[in-house]
């Protein structure tokens, strides 16, 4: 238990000695920038210290995606506007492309839908994009 304790107090010097910039960059509050070129992911917080996750890290380059469960590398795969990647395979993905869901849209080849928002500004709360 003596070492599990001294792995998570490095951990957490880490994270508070890094407080200054996870607030900025690519990745916003909270997240951090984990890789580099192709392979730059922005990650949670909670997953420093273990294995990342696809729910974990996100690849932020355009068109790309991870490219396995751990999202340790990530790999090109662009999907026409109207629809997302969907990852294949347990290992390693492969990727289609699958339509947005019902009230989200894509309008380029990221391969990601987002939401559509209410644009309290518009008259009538007219629908708009963030």
């Amino acid at each position: 238990m003596g070492l599990r304790a001294a792995l998570y107090g490095l951990v957490l010097l880490s994270v508070l000695s890094l407080g200054c910039c996870l607030t900025e960059g690519p990745c916003g509050p909270g997240r951090f920038l984990n890789g580099t070129g192709i392979n730059s992911r922005c990650c949670s917080l909670h997953a420093l210290g273990k294995a990342h996750t696809t729910r974990d890290c996100e690849c932020i380059q355009p068109e790309y995606h991870c490219a396995d469960p751990e999202c340790g590398t990530c790999k090109y795969h662009p999907c026409p506007p109207g629809t997302e990647v969907q990852p294949e395979g347990k290992l390693k993905y492969g990727f289609t492309c699958v339509s947005c869901a019902a009230g989200t849209f894509s309008q380029d080849r990221q391969g990601r839908c987002k939401p559509w928002a209410e644009d309290p500004a518009s008259p009538g709360g007219a629908t708009t994009t963030y």
